[in-house]
């Protein structure tokens, strides 16, 4: 638990100095540096320290250079997972809210703004909490993938093929990859 907490302790800022700083393209050098930082600390690593048991240093170093070593840089970084659950879990929450809104409005005329605004971030964190399973699940892939493909193929044929067609168009051959 101690890892999780440690690695939690600089993702989460990283992540959002990195959505701030996207958001403001001016400050380039800035930019590359936060880049680097989050390359390296990476939620990718939390996983790495649920199967394996390492610290979040350990795991995180692990994660880069497996990430660096197969060339998924480009994949990592253009998963687009992230995004489209933050439009779930937007439209989530728009949906609590629009019923809220519209029962506060025949309720308490006074305060639906505010009831709906409310209803609208309740909704939004308790989809954004069920859908970090999913994006974790997603990690999860990923890493295991790379560190076994072996037992997908043994367990799985078919997803195997699938999951190995749509991520290794990079050239990338997982037999060859001795972690």
């Amino acid at each position: 638990m101690g890892s999780i907490c440690f690695g939690s302790l600089f993702v989460a800022p990283i992540r959002t100095i990195r959505a701030i700083l996207q958001g403001v393209r001016n400050k380039v050098d800035c930019l590359c540096c936060i880049e680097w930082t989050m390359r390296y600390f990476n939620h990718y690593a939390f996983t790495h320290i649920a199967i394996y048991g390492k610290t979040f240093l350990q795991s995180a170093n692990a994660t880069y250079d497996m990430f660096n070593k197969v060339g998924w840089s480009n994949l990592v970084n253009n998963n687009i997972i992230s995004g489209v659950l933050l439009v779930g879990s937007a439209f989530s929450g728009l949906i609590v809210a629009l019923f809220a809104g519209t029962l506060g409005y025949f309720i308490a005329r006074d305060h639906w703004l505010l009831i709906a605004l409310v209803s609208y971030l309740m909704g939004f964190i308790q989809m954004a909490l069920v859908t970090e399973i999913l994006e974790s699940a997603v990690s999860t892939i990923l890493v295991c993938f790379h560190e076994n493909p072996e037992c997908l193929q043994r367990s799985d044929p078919q997803l195997y093929e699938l999951i190995n067609s749509q991520i290794y168009q990079v050239n990338y051959d997982p037999q060859d990859s001795n972690p």
